[in-house]
């Protein structure tokens, strides 16, 4: 199978909110996730996939991050992916709420001008 074909079959996967056969598929061929397959699986709405998605980048990458997202927070805040967010918020730690982005915002910064009312909360339990 190309790499090709494994992505298109990670989308299907995705499409189909099948978290078992999308962690077969990347246990066979070492597929790495983006923020296109991010995006797929935000617009879909599925918390399982995101969450899969999201460990997956944690762990393996790729960084997402750069100047202007300092944090994976800030990036999903950034590209308006609110389960993404709710979901890393809940494993913030207090030395991430001070990092700046390159305009000189908190990931709370962020968050309050997304209008984010639960990653707000979240970051407010865990500061």
């Amino acid at each position: 199978m190309t790499v090709e074909e494994a992505r298109t079959k990670v989308i299907d996967a995705i499409t189909a909110a099948d978290v078992d056969t999308l962690n077969q598929i990347c246990l066979d061929h070492e597929i790495t996730f983006d923020d296109e397959l991010l995006c797929i699986a935000e617009n879909l709405g599925d918390n399982d996939i995101i969450e899969f998605i999201l460990d997956d980048i944690l762990l393996n990458g790729p960084d997402l991050r750069g100047e202007d997202h300092p944090t994976l927070l800030h990036w999903a805040i950034s590209n308006n992916f609110p389960i993404a967010a709710r979901y890393l918020a809940n494993f913030v730690v207090l030395s991430d709420l001070e990092i700046q982005d390159s305009d000189g915002k908190t990931a709370m910064d962020c968050a309050t001008e997304a209008k984010m009312a639960e990653v707000i909360e979240l970051l407010k339990e865990n500061s």
